[in-house]
């Protein structure tokens, strides 16, 4: 799961959920997964996605780059394409995202069928 905000209290997504469940960052129909998703990490224009986002994973100088945790709370990592950020995740499915993330962004249901099937 991925949280993001300043305090890591907005839920951002599931990170390795199926393309069809409905919290999954793939799922490009639901909140999570669609590029104009308030809380979507695809969405350029918003707090937590693209370059700019205060809270993106995507923005180097991020100051609060989300956290990826699982469901009994265990933390891995934050989830920063700044690889120096203290506690970066070490998670390749994460590592992937952040070195591919323009081209994920552009089509990720083909990112999607690439990393998983």
């Amino acid at each position: 799961m991925i949280y993001g905000g300043e305090n890591s209290e907005v839920f951002l997504g599931c990170l390795n959920c199926d393309k069809f469940h409905k919290e999954s960052i793939w799922n490009t129909m639901g909140d999570f997964g669609s590029v104009f998703g308030q809380f979507s990490i695809w969405n350029k224009f918003r707090e937590y996605g693209g370059q700019m986002g205060n809270y993106s994973p995507f923005n180097q100088f991020s100051k609060k780059p989300p956290i990826l945790v699982d469901s009994k709370g265990n933390k891995y990592g934050y989830f920063s394409v700044d690889s120096f950020y203290k506690q970066s995740t070490d998670l390749k499915l994460a590592i992937y995202i952040i070195e591919n993330w323009e081209v994920i962004s552009e089509d990720v249901n083909s990112a999607y069928i690439d990393i998983f099937e």
